[in-house]
């Protein structure tokens, strides 16, 4: 511990001490082979220091990540000699306008408070934050992320154990529960974490990296992924990797470019001319499921499959998080007529080839999604020979 500018004052009724200090640096001695864990205090001031009971203290400290400052009161102590990490530590603290922005690729303001007991080595905390202009970088949505967790902490290296987190946004409760830690030889800590959502939304999940003011799908969602984020100077989104499964129930396409091809086959396949269709120009989709895995800034598809009435589709391809890039290949199973899709002379084309396209009295009709999330390209593709 290294003490600046420290006074002591003697308390002759009480036979005890207090200690002011500013500029205080804590550095715990590491257990294992990882860099020890440093602590700057701005000020200190300690209460009773010298008897045999615990030591009341007030602590006001600067946090580098996310910058801001930390507010602390509580009690530790007595001081265990001969195992540090015993000694009892109990408090409460508060953590106000700290900047998100340090860390590349998302933006928001938190504060945070939350009360704490155990030992110094395992720290047992009960704590929430809140986020009111929570922005990921190339989104074009702001939105309120509130949090709730309990966490277990070692204050002798700072890694962190959290056991249940409730984070909420719009309509969207997600559940979580996994690790913060530092490894040999690395700087700063690994986000370890697992997370379920439960009758979310899927608009609000795409809002947080949509470009678009309005989400390219809707719908209620169901969610199991596991989540990793690693230190580093890499941005958010290059940084984040992601394995889970998802479900997507009564979605809708809000871009008509990619809902309208298949609006055409289902309401074929429902027996609709091209007049009703007109008149009823939604397919409400359902059964939308799949896998997803992010790395690199890169989403990829696979297994996913959905169905409208008279119509099943499978899908698979890649997301690019980064530049929004589309590149879906897919193939949809309908009982419908392929040159319901379009109109004109496409039409009197596909008209003449649908019957070498049919099994039985299914239709397959093999298909790309490419371009942009804000413009994309859906087109057939008869060339290709898919398996899925």
């Amino acid at each position: 511990m290294d003490l600046r500018n420290a006074a002591r004052r003697k308390d002759r009724s009480a036979e005890s001490a207090s200690l002011y200090a500013t500029a205080v640096r804590f550095r715990f001695l590491a257990t294992q082979p990882k860099e020890p864990f440093k602590l700057e205090v701005h000020q200190l001031i300690l209460d009773h220091v010298g008897e045999n009971g615990p030591i009341f203290y007030r602590a006001t400290l600067l946090n580098t990540e996310p910058p801001g400052e930390i507010r602390s009161t509580g009690q530790f102590g007595p001081w265990n000699s001969e195992s540090p990490g015993s000694t009892a530590v109990s408090g409460s603290y508060t953590f106000d306008d700290a900047n998100l922005g340090v860390f590349e690729g998302i933006a928001g303001t938190l504060s945070s408070r939350g009360k704490f007991s155990g030992t110094l080595e395992h720290i047992e905390s009960e704590s929430e934050a809140d986020v009111p202009n929570f922005h990921v970088s190339g989104s074009s949505h702001i939105v309120h992320l509130s949090t709730e967790f309990r966490a277990v902490v070692d204050g002798t290296n700072g890694d962190t154990q959290l056991l249940n987190v409730r984070s909420h946004f719009q309509r969207t409760t997600v559940l979580s529960s996994g690790t913060v830690t530092g490894q040999a030889g690395q700087q700063g800590k690994t986000v370890a974490l697992e997370m379920t959502v439960k009758d979310g939304r899927i608009d609000d999940l795409l809002s947080l990296i949509a470009e678009d003011k309005n989400p390219s799908m809707t719908g209620s969602v169901t969610l199991h992924a596991n989540v990793k984020v690693p230190p580093g100077q890499l941005g958010f989104l290059k940084k984040l990797a992601l394995e889970g499964d998802f479900g997507v129930g009564n979605e809708r396409f809000t871009n008509a470019a990619v809902q309208a091809p298949l609006n055409s086959l289902s309401e074929s396949a429902r027996g609709e001319n091209k007049k009703q269709q007109a008149e009823d120009p939604e397919t409400v989709l359902s059964n939308l499921k799949g896998h997803i895995s992010v790395k690199n800034g890169i989403a990829t598809l696979s297994n996913v499959s959905f169905s409208a009435l008279g119509t099943i589709a499978q899908i698979r391809g890649t997301y690019n998080l980064l530049d929004k890039t589309v590149n879906l290949q897919g193939v949809l199973h309908t009982n419908g007529k392929l040159s319901d899709t379009t109109s004109g002379i496409k039409a009197f084309v596909l008209k003449a080839v649908s019957p070498f396209l049919k099994k039985k009295t299914v239709t397959i009709v093999p298909f790309t999604v490419t371009g942009t999330s804000k413009q994309p390209s859906f087109a057939l593709d008869f060339d290709a020979k898919r398996t899925f």
